[in-house]
């Protein structure tokens, strides 16, 4: 009964306090607890503390064990870039640093790997011999190759004799075939490919020295004298080519021994290290057991305090109940505001800061939901400001580059690269920050190289820093990977490139920044792919098919643009008016398919032979247009005969059959000196001239004059 009394004596004496009170009473109850419990852990730790000597001992000697097989390593990985070098350029002072660099390894290593490392030192010493007599055998080559390139110049023995002169050029032809294959051989790192090269050489050498045997007989003494003894100097060449190939194929077979026993050598470093590691485990758990029972205490101790504020908090409901009500109450009204902040961007805005106000200067918990609420709206108005924004752009390149704001501004990730999937699933970069740090990146020949691409799913290096192999950076930084998925298929790649968290604030932060670049990355994915299709459209609508050159809608649409430049600059332009001779012919006996190839193969020439600031434009059928932008005064009929010439020399190689064609070109400038004319007219005269040059005998550039404009009736 008299317990009873004072329990309730208590519960009236609590109630009577208000929530600042009781808060207080809390507080001084917890700390005496608090106060007892760290009393006792204080006692628990300097028993934990006279272990921490031999555990720190015990790590300064692994970590010391730890740095020199680090330092090993780290020398092996110098020894394997000098072996790189040396095997691509043969240069002694490399050998010698690498001889050096092993010696020195040697005296650090291990008796088990020592006997790997002579073994490495003698496979290197008997490469260097081979690599010197390669380079040695390869200037004979060499030389053997100048003395016929100037035998081959001196035509003067010939004497006018035709056969003679023949087998001049002949004999030129072949060298010039299997001087390249020989340059190009002795690169291979394949046997198989070096023999195949050498049996090529050797088809292309014995096809000469057949053709020099029958003709040689028939030439007089002085010119049979000169071609004997060029078929001699081809001799020697093929001689020293034989023995380079020999060579060349030894040296490989002893980088590949070379290269056998400095893995060996890596096996062995890395199983020392795998045997420190463990080391490293023993003494983790010993340090863990010695932890065990310190942090059962303080488990313990928050059990303690556990029961004792559930003990408190029952007597205090009522005072904690009342807040509650009043902050589920305005979560109800922050619910309606972001369910309508979409739809009234602007009133349900203005709506949350009239309750805003009445809120955000509380100190307790509702002040907390208050200035939550404003941050999440803020975010959501923020998404869809920049919706807006992105859908009225013109390009996928300018909303990379609003992404590119709103990555480095607003959410602090510094480096970042855009890759795009592209019509021929190569994923090449279009974006990225810094700008030169696509030079330590890879190129993706295929976009399914890419794990991201490939998998459609996030790649992270953050838990897993081998989860990507083909990522450079995995020693340096993380890499966070973002698949821009649309419709099921990945139209692209953003790789996040941060620094390596240490510790638990840092990776907080780059995980909600990592998260919010994914909201806006989805938001702007419709929009994205949407101008990837209108840009696909505007291309098929602007290029020809077969050609890939712009066609005649894109000069009707670009030709005042690039004449108000012209005018801007106070410059000049040429338009030559291109058309093949005789192409129907091409169609006719050939077929449909080689005139397909004659006109491409045609395109290809006209766009090497300008600039890549002029334009040319397939105008129809096999006439091509050519606008030369900033000349000079008369070079245009310069520029054309360039072009006839590259034409009428040119072999088209098309199926069963090597031709040649010719090319008529008409020349016009813009503006016309004497004629008041547009653009379209100049076009025109350019169209008249070509009339000119087909009708005086074709194969030739002809200029535009006034007289020829007289001659016409349109």
């Amino acid at each position: 009964m008299l317990k009873t009394k004072k329990a309730s004596l208590l519960m009236t004496t609590i109630n009577q306090l208000n929530l600042k009170d009781k808060f207080k009473y809390l507080i001084s109850i917890s700390a005496i607890v608090i106060f007892s419990l760290s009393s006792i852990g204080f006692w628990r730790y300097s028993q934990f503390a006279n272990h921490k000597t031999l555990i720190q001992n015990s790590s300064q000697k692994l970590l010391s064990e730890l740095e020199g097989n680090f330092a090993n390593s780290q020398l092996m990985g110098d020894i394997e870039a000098d072996l790189t070098t040396f095997m691509q350029t043969g240069h002694p002072a490399v050998m010698a640093e690498l001889t050096f660099k092993t010696q020195r390894l040697a005296g650090q290593l291990p008796d088990e790997a020592k006997e790997s490392l002579l073994q490495f030192l003698n496979k290197i010493g008997k490469l260097e011999i081979r690599m010197e007599s390669l380079r040695k055998n390869n200037d004979t080559a060499l030389s053997a190759g100048t003395a016929i390139h100037k035998k081959l110049e001196d035509t003067k023995i010939c004497a006018g004799n035709k056969t003679c002169l023949e087998e001049f050029h002949y004999a030129g032809e072949i060298f010039r075939t299997v001087q390249p294959l020989y340059i190009t051989g002795i690169l291979q790192t394949q046997t198989k490919e070096i023999q195949e090269t050498r049996t090529e050489i050797s088809q292309h050498l014995a096809e000469l020295d057949g053709h020099l045997q029958k003709t040689i007989p028939s030439l007089p003494t002085a010119q049979s004298l000169s071609l004997t003894n060029l078929q001699e100097l081809f001799y020697d060449f093929d001689d020293a080519i034989t023995t380079v190939a020999a060579i060349r194929q030894r040296v490989i077979d002893s980088e590949h021994e070379v290269l056998s026993h400095s893995k060996t050598i890596k096996n062995l470093l890395a199983a020392a290290s795998i045997t420190q590691s463990q080391k490293a485990v023993d003494l983790a758990e010993q340090g863990l057991k010695l932890a065990t029972s310190y942090v059962f205490l303080m488990f313990a101790s928050l059990g303690v305090m556990t029961v004792l504020f559930l003990v408190l908090s029952s007597f205090m409901s009522r005072s904690i109940i009342a807040p509650l009500v009043v902050l589920v109450d305005l979560l109800k009204r922050f619910s309606y505001l972001l369910a309508t902040v979409r739809r009234q961007a602007v009133a349900g805005g203005d709506q949350f800061k009239i309750i805003h106000s009445q809120i955000i200067k509380r100190k307790d918990e509702i002040g907390d939901v208050g200035r939550a609420t404003k941050e999440l709206m803020d975010h959501i108005q923020g998404i869809s400001d920049f919706r807006r924004k992105i859908e009225d752009d013109t390009t996928t390149q300018e909303v990379y580059s609003r992404l590119a704001t709103i990555f480095s501004e607003h959410l602090h990730l510094p480096s970042y690269i855009i890759y795009e999937r592209s019509a021929d699933n190569a994923m090449p970069i279009v974006y990225s920050e810094p700008h030169d740090i696509t030079e330590f990146l890879p190129e993706f020949a295929t976009a399914d190289m890419c794990r991201a691409k490939r998998t459609g799913a996030v790649v992270s290096s953050f838990n897993d820093p081998e989860i990507c192999k083909i990522c450079p950076v995995n020693d340096m930084l993380n890499h966070y990977c973002v698949p821009m998925l649309v419709g099921g298929h990945v139209i692209g790649v953003i790789q996040f490139l941060l620094p390596i968290a240490t510790n638990a604030d840092q990776k907080k932060k780059m995980d909600t920044a990592l998260n919010e670049a994914r909201n806006y990355i989805e938001e702007a994915l419709p929009v994205l792919q949407a101008k990837r299709f209108a840009a696909k459209l505007e291309e098929m609508a602007t290029k020809d098919q077969l050609t890939g050159l712009y066609n005649r809608r894109y000069l009707e649409i670009s030709l005042q643009q690039i004449v108000a430049g012209i005018k801007r600059r106070k410059s000049r332009m040429g338009i030559l008016m291109c058309d093949m001779d005789f192409f129907k012919e091409v169609n006719d006996n050939h077929g449909h398919d080689a005139g397909d190839i004659v006109l491409s193969e045609l395109a290809a020439i006209l766009n090497k032979n300008v600039r890549s600031s002029d334009l040319v434009i397939r105008y129809g059928g096999e006439e091509f247009l050519i606008l030369l932008n900033d000349i000079e005064d008369g070079t245009a009929s310069l520029v054309a005969d360039k072009l006839r010439s590259a034409v009428e020399t040119y072999r088209f190689q098309i199926p069963g059959a090597e031709i040649q064609k010719t090319l008529s070109i008409g020349v016009a400038e813009y503006p016309d000196p004497t004629m008041s004319k547009g653009i379209w007219q100049i076009i025109k005269q350019a169209d008249v001239a070509l009339y000119n040059a087909k009708n005086g005998g074709r194969n030739q550039v002809v200029t535009f004059a006034k007289e020829m404009w007289e001659e016409q009736s349109y």
